[in-house]
């Protein structure tokens, strides 16, 4: 048996005891005679409702959540289940039809099969809302289609340890501040931080507010270490580059779990070997990363990229009292490849994949039945394959110029738009070149945004776009704009001796409807609810459309499907000619 003891915002005691999930390896021991301890964590993060195979383009399949399974069972296998702590570093909602069928209850549920001990809320699990998290929390019935369909309250602890909720009592009996875990005798303080930009980010509503990082987790590592606990592990959704970054800052966290970021760690050589050599861009560091913290200690800082591509395994020895023994750490970070043969993909099958559980396979396609009728209907070809955020990169047309060109088209028609304008954050993927099924688009836009309109001044205007050719001054990079119907001329960063806006501004000069713009007049611009809103930190539109008697208004339209229209109506679709963002010379 292992238990676990949670704190609430009250910091309330409970126990609560459950059987262990499979059978114990009794060779397996994690106490030796020299006092130490070895525990082996299991993680991933930033799962992003990809409980089916990845398809990337010229890379062999990849992850799901049935392969996941047969991963974590045959580590589980090998160690004992009560050697072993699966945990989560945020983000299991957001990205698939299955969020935006099941509102997070099938990713909840198949979490709940895998057994996970506890995770970290990401930015995303706030994406629908506060009351839509609690329910799926709860496991109560989601409506798909005017059908109800029963689910599962989480099983796992939810660590909200920088989170304030104390005003919101849908919150109350759902998250803990921190955590007590013990497997095999051996006690384990669990701590979870979630990003503050998910106030900007996501809607987490007016009653949730988010800490920063270090005094936050300082605070609850300090409680654990108080009531006697000496090993402890972070959840931090908040990226690598930070957590490590914050190491040095803190006392008595031995283990970080890292998402948010997406980030890929490991050796470029062995990533390459392994036939995926497009991911390399992505890797930060090693696996494992090792600093020094606040006293001189090691911590250990883990992480495992995004959809289940990966999953990390890492077995840690600590010392009599509590230490990280850092020559003593055996890492394994595992490619999740399959080898799916489909009539329009070929692959190698030559090297080693992993067979998908079955158990879990059935109830993914148990999942996936409601949403089966629609995600497959075909919208219409894509002449060329549109980049997503990899459009930089790769130098493919990018798919936000095409959402951007679609978006003012459909508001010209009624609503006499000049302009417009979206963010990069809320493009998620490619869009390949082929046939483009409704599922397709989903996966480009998976947010559920609606198009939008506003008045703004060219004023205004010019004070938007700097914010997003800045990435929000550096606070938001999902704040890049992609643009339609204008000529953005800019400086590559500030200062810029020639922007319309000093000194951090970056636009030098812009053109609409082929006239140079006018400060004080006022131009029509469509966009997407969510930046109009205020979100990746647009705050002047958001003022702007509190401005007495100015037009701003959000339709009921899905982007999503506004651009499923204009595939059916364009096919084969190709990129608009246009000049759009000029960097000045």
């Amino acid at each position: 048996m292992f238990k676990h003891c949670l704190y609430g915002t009250a910091l309330l005691f409970t126990v609560l005891s459950f059987a262990a999930c499979t059978t114990d390896a009794p060779n397996v021991a994690t106490t030796g005679t020299s006092g130490e301890t070895t525990i082996t964590i299991i993680h991933n993060n930033d799962f992003h409702s990809q409980l089916e195979s990845l398809y990337p383009e010229g890379e062999p399949s990849q992850g799901s959540a049935a392969r996941l399974q047969a991963l974590v069972k045959k580590i589980r296998a090998e160690k004992g289940a009560e050697n072993t702590l699966l945990l989560f570093g945020g983000d299991m909602f957001q990205g698939s039809l299955y969020y935006n069928t099941w509102l997070g209850s099938a990713e909840i549920m198949v979490m709940n099969h895998m057994g996970y001990d506890a995770v970290a809320l990401g930015n995303h699990e706030f994406d629908s809302g506060t009351p839509e998290l609690a329910r799926a929390l709860r496991g109560e019935p989601v409506e798909i289609a005017g059908k109800s369909y029963p689910t599962e309250k989480a099983k796992f602890i939810a660590l909200g340890s920088n989170i304030d909720y104390s005003n919101e009592p849908l919150l109350q009996d759902l998250l803990v501040k921190r955590a007590i875990v013990e497997k095999n005798g051996e006690k384990y303080g669990l701590i979870g931080v979630t990003t503050t930009s998910t106030e900007t980010g996501s809607s987490p509503g007016p009653n949730v507010h988010f800490g920063d990082y270090v005094p936050y987790i300082q605070q609850q590592a300090d409680a654990l270490t108080a009531e006697g606990i000496n090993k402890i592990i972070v959840m931090s959704h908040i990226g690598y580059d930070v957590d490590i970054e914050n190491v040095p800052q803190l006392s008595h966290v031995d283990v970080i779990v890292a998402g948010h970021d997406h980030a890929l760690l490991g050796d470029p050589a062995t990533v390459e070997a392994l036939g995926i050599p497009k991911q390399i861009p992505r890797i930060k560091g090693p696996y494992p990363t090792v600093l020094k913290d606040k006293d001189g200690n090691d911590t250990v800082v883990v992480t495992a990229m995004e959809k289940g591509r990966w999953l990390g395994e890492i077995d840690v020895t600590f010392d009599k009292k509590g230490r990280v023994i850092a020559d003593k750490l055996k890492p394994n970070l595992t490619f999740v490849r399959g080898c799916d043969v489909l009539a329009d993909k070929t692959e190698d099958c030559t090297k080693e994949v992993i067979t998908p559980d079955a158990e879990m396979a059935a109830l993914v396609k148990q999942y996936g039945e409601p949403l089966e009728a629609f995600a497959n209907v075909v919208m219409g070809e894509a002449a060329v394959t549109f980049g997503g955020r990899s459009s930089e990169t790769t130098g493919a047309p990018a798919m936000g110029d095409l959402i951007a060109d679609i978006l003012l088209d459909r508001a010209k028609v009624t609503n006499r738009a000049d302009a417009a304008f979206v963010n990069r954050g809320g493009i998620r993927t490619d869009l390949v070149k082929g046939t483009v099924r409704y599922k397709d688009i989903n996966a480009v836009m998976p947010f559920n945004n609606t198009l939008a309109l506003l008045d703004l001044t060219g004023d205004e205007l010019v004070t938007a776009l700097d914010h997003g050719l800045t990435q929000g001054y550096g606070q938001s990079p999902g704040a890049k704009p992609h643009v339609s119907g204008m000529t953005v001329h800019h400086c590559a960063a500030a200062p810029c001796p020639k922007a319309i806006h000093q000194p951090n501004g970056v636009v030098t000069a812009i053109t609409i409807d082929g006239k140079p713009l006018n400060l004080k007049k006022t131009y029509r611009i469509a966009t997407i609810d969510y930046i109009m809103g205020g979100g990746d930190l647009y705050t002047m539109l958001k003022e702007a459309c509190a401005r007495e008697g100015n037009y701003c208004r959000k339709s009921s339209v899905m982007v999503r499907d506004i651009i499923s229209d204009w595939f059916k109506n364009h096919s084969p679709v190709s990129p608009l000619p246009a000049t759009r963002l000029v960097v000045q010379q």
